[in-house]
Parts: structure tokens; C-alpha cells; sequence
């Protein structure tokens, strides 16, 4: 440590400075652990470690709230500012695989109290106008230069503070099933197509999906129900879909062609095709699924809103979309992940007039996807059973079955009355490789995103950058590594919301992402040397206090969002124009 470090340390511990020398005192801040959802557990002791560890030696006391995961987004989209940061990971769901939805997500237009959610409400007219830039260019080339530059942006602003990586993790009974299909890069999961059309039931009379997350059998009904859901790609075929390692394959499209800037999409349909009722799906079924979509956007979950300009059916197997501009996540972000509706079915139940209230009955429920219904009970269980005409039709039937709690899963599965169990827990993998290796197999693939600290950039000390710095150099990763992988997760020291999994991770990150860790075990006292290169100081009760000249006003006001201050952003006007 330098003489100046040690110098300017010896005035943290006690003896030096007073509540006079230094500016207004850093109050205590919260932080939301998030309940009712996979690893709520690790998240609460790890917001514990934070408020009782980290914050407590930086000279800032934190409490930690536990709020369940609805309640909390909702107070999110109305900015209420009742936390000061919380743990969070972005699902590894497949749209996420295109680097637009995670990075506009964090976009200037989210923040604020608008409705919408912004993890961290994090207001970059620089970063945002250069997102908005990446998906409107049709040039593969430039696309991934200008999103690394986006990626660049938001990592030097530490827009999130990375913690650890969060494996994929499943295991299946080798004794009753036969995967047919290898993990690739995604695992043996549910977002695995190749794996949910191709596995076969051996020794079991149903292939037994187990879930300990009912809302992936319906999140709202079945037909605003997305990809992971185990609706499309089952029940509902799309155009195309993301196989095992992440890559775009035809499906009820056989071949498509684009132009070069990304406007105008010609897609060949397959010609013996039929819905499970034995009508024929033809370009027109495809053009009512997606402007009906499109039309009630607001209401659907993870449907957002495309800049359609004409969908054209020269045929009935040829669909032509020709977007009003460029947006090259598109075809990456909404084509893969929703399957095609029967117009005749749905608009004789009255999707048209009442797009909440479908009079469709649960065994009523005409497809287009290699699995027909046989039982759905929402939230509890989802019986399929192969469509025999689906030109991929699968060996066996598929069982989704949801349960409340971890426990009764596990049990399940060492009984066999579950064969496939997604997304388990680190120490249910182990278990699994160590007790039943005779009867079972795993897989574990790297997620696409990190679990990590989302901080409010809006307001408090979190909107400072080098308080966001100070807490992450102060973190004990190898600790948080422990609480959340038992150790074998990988260590995360960049600022980056595409974590190493992902297929847009920069090849060069060494060169895009800024460091935010020089110690994988956490240094408090070259935290709190960042804090006091800024002016922070410390009282002689060893708690921090902001520099005397500092801003503590909040970026916008409560209740308000950056497009209510036009002039302190610019870029609000020329976003919401697009």
C-alpha cells in the first residue's frame, strides 16, 4: 500500500476527521431480497452478507427486505425507491439470446415512473441512442460493433455489479428416458426444442417433466404463454426455432431470405403442414398469429412491439414481412419464439373482440406443434401427447407437471414418478451425480447472464459510480460463489449484462468490459481508498459520509421519469420518436 493509501486509511479507523469535515452523512439504504422465485434462498443470504459484511465495513448501515417478485416489479415501474439495489439475473430465456431485449431493457426510455420496469433505472442518453443505433442496421458487422460499444458504455457506468455465473442444471432417469439429443450449449431443459421433440420414454410410460416453477406450465393463459413455457415449440410450431447450441433452424419455414438492411423477410412455408384438427396452416394463419400479437402487445407478456409495416401472403405458402425500419432482432427475438394459431379456431372464439377472454376450453386447444393437449390443469400440469402428421413428430408423450416446492420435486424424481427435472439446485446436482449416477444423468451449461447486484442509478448513493465501485471491489465473490454454486460456478469480475454464455459476449472483452474486481476474495481497503479519492470521508465513528460538494438530489423527481426532463436528456425525444 502506497504512504498516501495508509495516510488517508489511518483517518478511516477512528481517530481522524469529524461529522464537520465532510459533507451530509450516507444514510441507510435497503435492499430487496427477492421471494418466490429459484434461488430466493441464496439471494436472501446474500443480501444479508451485503448489508451485514460488505456495507457494514464501507461505513453504511443496510437493512434487507424480502418481497415477493410481483409486488416488487410492480413497485419498480412506478419508481417508488423503497430499495436501493437488489440481486436479480436476467432468465436464460431464448429471446434473451438476441443482445437487444437485455440491452434495451436497461434503455433510458424504461426508467422512471412510467410503467415499465428498469431494473436499475439507469438514464445513458449515450448508451441508449447506440442500442437504438445496433438494431437498426441490417449489417451483421456493424451491428456487433455498435453493440460493444453499448456493452462498453454500460460497464465503464457499472450499470450492474456482476456477482457469479448461474449454470444451467438438470437431471434425467437414465433408466426411463433416452434424451436422443446431446445438452449442446443450452442443456437438457425445457428451452431445449430439439430435446422436448426428440426424447423418448424407455423404460416409463410417459416422459415426466418436473418444474418447481408453476408458472412455466401458464404464466397467464396458454396463449400468451412464451417459448420456455412449454406451449410453442410443443403445442404451437413457429417459423423457425433455436436448437441445442443456440442456432436458428427451420421449422414450419423451410428456407427464408432477407434483404440487407433487414426490412423485408420472405418466408417459404411448409406445404404439408396441418393443424391438429387436420385444416391446413397457411400463410395467412401466420400473418393473423402475428398481427394479432402485435395488436394486443400490452396485454401479452414478452411481446413487444414490432415496427410492421405490410405482412404479405402472395400464396398460401409464402408470407412476406416488411418492417416500416430496420430492426435486426426481430427476426432473432419474435420469430423463433411463437408458434402459429389457427385463425378459424381463434377467431370463431373471439380473440379479435375479447383477446383476454378466448372461449377456447382447456381441452379444446387446436395446435400447429408436434404435441397435441391431452390435459391441462394451469400452473399444475400440461399432458401431451404426439400429433401424429406434425412432420416431426415425437416418440412418446410429454408430461409438464409443476410443484410447489423443491422437495417434493426431489422426491419425485429418486421415486421415478418424475424422469426430467429442470433447473435444479447446485446441491441437487451433486447428489444426483453421487447417489444415483446408476440410474441418472446431468447436465450443466453455462447460463447467458450472471447473478448480480442491480443498483438504482436514480437516486441515493447508488447513483454515484464510485460507490457502485467500492461495493463491488468490497465483495467476497468466492463467498457469493459458495452461497449460490457450491463453488463451481465461474467468478464474474466485468460489468457486463451478457455474461460469458452468451453468444454476443464480446470475443475482445478484455478490450470492451471494464474490471470491477481486482480480488476475487474482495478488498475493503482499497474500496474505501476509491470512496476517499472522491472526497467521501469518514467520521470518527468510522461511518461514511458524502463529499461536501456533492449532488444528493435524484436524477429526476419521485413520480416522474427522464422524458418528463427533456432538457437534462436530449435523446428522450428522438427514442420515443422511433
Amino acid at each position: 500500500m502506497s504512504a498516501a493509501a495508509a495516510a488517508g486509511l489511518a483517518g478511516c479507523s477512528g481517530g481522524g476527521g469529524s461529522d464537520g469535515d465532510f459533507g451530509e452523512r450516507v444514510p441507510s439504504i435497503n435492499i430487496i431480497a427477492l421471494g418466490s422465485i429459484t434461488g430466493a434462498s441464496a439471494i436472501e443470504q446474500t443480501c444479508g452478507y451485503l448489508a451485514d459484511d460488505v456495507l457494514d465495513s464501507l461505513g453504511v448501515d443496510a437493512s434487507v427486505t424480502v418481497k415477493e417478485f410481483l409486488t416488487f416489479f410492480s413497485d419498480l415501474a412506478e419508481n417508488k425507491r423503497t430499495q436501493n439495489m437488489h440481486i436479480n439475473l436476467t432468465p436464460p430465456f431464448l429471446r434473451f439470446l438476441d443482445p437487444h431485449p437485455i440491452l434495451d431493457g436497461h434503455g433510458i426510455t424504461n426508467a422512471g415512473a412510467n410503467g415499465r420496469q428498469s431494473n436499475t433505472n439507469y438514464a445513458s442518453c449515450e448508451f441508449s441512442t447506440t442500442v437504438n443505433q445496433a438494431v437498426q442496421t441490417g449489417d451483421q458487422e456493424e451491428r456487433t460493433q455498435l453493440t460493444n460499444e453499448a456493452l462498453s458504455i454500460s460497464s465503464d457506468d457499472l450499470l450492474i455489479i456482476n456477482l457469479v455465473s448461474s449454470p444451467s442444471q438438470s437431471a434425467w432417469r437414465t433408466d426411463q428416458v433416452d434424451p436422443h439429443v446431446d445438452p449442446g450449449r443450452v442443456g437438457i431443459n425445457d428451452r431445449n426444442i430439439p430435446f422436448l421433440m426428440q426424447v423418448e420414454a424407455t423404460g416409463a410410460d410417459n416422459v415426466i417433466l418436473g418444474t418447481t416453477t408453476p408458472g412455466n406450465i401458464d404464466a397467464v393463459e396458454w396463449w400468451g404463454s412464451v417459448y420456455s413455457i412449454g406451449w410453442t415449440q410443443t403445442v404451437f410450431s413457429g417459423l423457425t426455432y433455436y436448437d441445442q447450441n443456440q442456432e436458428i433452424q427451420p421449422h414450419l419455414a423451410t428456407d427464408w431470405t432477407r434483404n440487407d438492411d433487414a426490412t423485408r423477410f420472405e418466408f417459404n412455408l411448409r406445404e404439408d403442414a396441418t393443424f391438429h384438427d387436420g385444416e391446413p396452416i397457411t400463410s395467412e394463419d401466420v400473418k393473423w398469429t402475428y398481427e394479432w400479437l402485435q395488436a394486443n402487445n400490452a396485454q401479452i407478456p414478452d411481446v413487444s412491439s414490432w415496427p410492421y409495416d405490410t405482412i404479405e401472403t402472395p400464396d398460401d405458402h409464402t408470407v412476406v414481412v416488411t418492417l416500416s425500419s430496420a430492426n435486426a432482432a426481430w427476426f432473432n427475438a419474435h420469430v423463433p419464439l411463437w408458434g402459429i394459431f389457427p385463425k378459424h379456431q381463434m377467431v370463431t372464439a373471439g380473440a379479435e373482440e375479447n383477446p383476454l377472454d378466448i372461449d377456447i376450453g382447456n381441452d379444446e386447444i387446436i395446435g400447429s406443434g408436434p404435441y397435441q393437449v391431452r390435459t391441462f390443469q394451469p400452473e399444475e400440469l400440461l399432458d401431451l401427447q404426439p400429433y401424429n402428421d406434425h412432420w416431426a413428430t415425437p416418440p412418446s408423450n410429454l408430461v409438464m407437471q409443476a410443484f410447489q416446492d423443491a422437495n417434493s420435486a426431489r422426491r419425485a424424481f429418486r421415486e421415478g414418478s418424475i424422469n426430467v427435472y429442470v433447473n435444479i439446485t447446485t446441491d441437487f446436482f451433486n447428489r444426483v451425480n453421487e447417489e444415483m449416477s446408476d440410474v441418472a444423468a446431468t447436465s450443466s451449461q453455462p447460463s447467458i447472464t450472471d447473478w448480480h447486484i442491480a443498483p438504482q442509478h436514480d437516486f441515493g448513493p447508488s447513483k454515484f459510480r464510485e460507490f457502485r465501485m467500492a461495493v463491488s471491489q468490497a465483495i467476497d465473490r468466492e463467498f457469493v460463489n459458495e452461497v449460490f454454486n457450491l463453488g463451481t460456478g465461474e467468478i464474474s469480475t466485468e460489468s457486463t449484462v451478457l455474461g460469458a454464455g452468451h453468444p454476443w459476449y464480446p470475443e475482445n472483452s478484455d478490450e470492451v468490459l471494464t474490471t470491477i474486481s481486482a480480488s476475487p476474495t474482495g478488498d475493503i481497503d482499497a474500496a474505501k481508498q476509491i470512496l476517499q479519492d472522491e472526497g467521501w470521508g469518514y467520521d470518527n465513528r468510522d461511518r461514511l459520509h458524502y463529499p461536501p460538494d456533492a449532488d444528493l438530489s435524484p436524477l429526476w423527481p419521485q413520480g416522474e421519469s427522464p422524458a418528463d426532463s427533456p432538457d437534462q436528456f436530449p435523446c428522450i425525444s428522438e427514442l420515443t420518436s422511433d
